[in-house]
């Protein structure tokens, strides 16, 4: 029946066929894209952080923690990051920008970058922002 009332119109019958067909195969491609990468981010996770384990919280680490850390050993590095207002000479203006202090086993350094939701990670060098390190 439904053949009989195609008739009229087979290549719009065809052309919609098509369409639900090729929808289908590319949400099927974006999920298979999707589990692949989890699947090879999960197994390299290590070489990506550079670490075995990483611990975070929003609030300081008491003296409890603190002990765990000495105690589980090893190398081990510091990261702070918060948001703050700097204030650029040229252009002159106020940019909110996430500052960041890394204090590793041999370096600390300071970097001062817009939040990734503002826009180019290279946007505060060249408005005049400020990385900087130390060696020690």
């Amino acid at each position: 029946m439904a053949w009989r009332d195609s008739r009229a119109s087979r290549r719009r019958l065809l052309f919609f066929s098509c369409s639900i067909v090729l929808g289908i195969a590319a949400l099927t491609a974006i999920g298979s894209l999707g589990t692949n990468l989890e699947r090879a981010i999960e197994e390299q996770a290590k070489g990506l952080l550079g670490a075995d384990l990483v611990i975070a919280s929003r609030q300081s680490f008491g003296p409890e923690e603190e002990q765990l850390f000495h105690e589980i050993g090893g190398e081990q590095s510091r990261e702070i990051s918060f948001p703050a207002m700097i204030y650029f000479l040229s252009p002159e203006g106020t940019r909110l920008v996430q500052v960041t202090a890394v204090d590793g086993h041999r370096t600390a350094s300071v970097r001062v970058t817009p939040p990734p939701s503002v826009g180019d990670p290279n946007q505060a060098e060249a408005a005049g922002g400020a990385t900087g390190g130390v060696e020690s």
